[in-house]
C-alpha cells in the first residue's frame, strides 16, 4: 500500500497533523477492529474514528484521507473475501 507524491501532500493537509508516515498511519487505522470498510466503484472505503479513508482498489493506493462528519455510512459491505484481499495489502 502506497501514496503519491500529490496524495501525499492532500493527506497532510487533510489530517492536519505532523504525522510523520502518513501511509502506516492509514495501515494502522484500517487494521483497527471498529473500522468498517465498504467498496463503492473503483476504491475502498474505510472509515474509522473521525476519518474516511479512500484506497484505490485496483493499485491499493491511498487516494485520500478525509475527516469524517458523521454523516458517512457505510452502505454495501462486500464479501469476507474482498476485504480479506485488502488486509493482504496492509499487512
Amino acid at each position: 500500500m502506497n501514496t503519491t507524491s500529490e496524495g501525499l501532500i492532500r493527506i497532510q493537509e487533510s489530517l492536519s497533523s505532523d504525522i510523520e508516515d502518513v501511509v502506516e498511519y492509514c495501515k494502522n487505522k484500517i487494521r483497527d477492529k471498529n473500522c468498517k470498510i465498504s467498496k463503492e466503484g473503483r476504491n475502498w472505503i474505510c472509515i474509522t474514528d473521525d476519518i474516511k479513508i479512500i484506497v484505490n482498489s485496483c493499485s491499493y493506493t491511498i487516494v485520500t484521507v478525509k475527516k469524517d462528519d458523521k454523516n458517512n455510512r457505510v452502505t454495501k459491505i462486500k464479501s469476507r473475501d474482498d476485504i480479506i484481499s485488502l488486509y493482504m495489502f496492509i499487512t
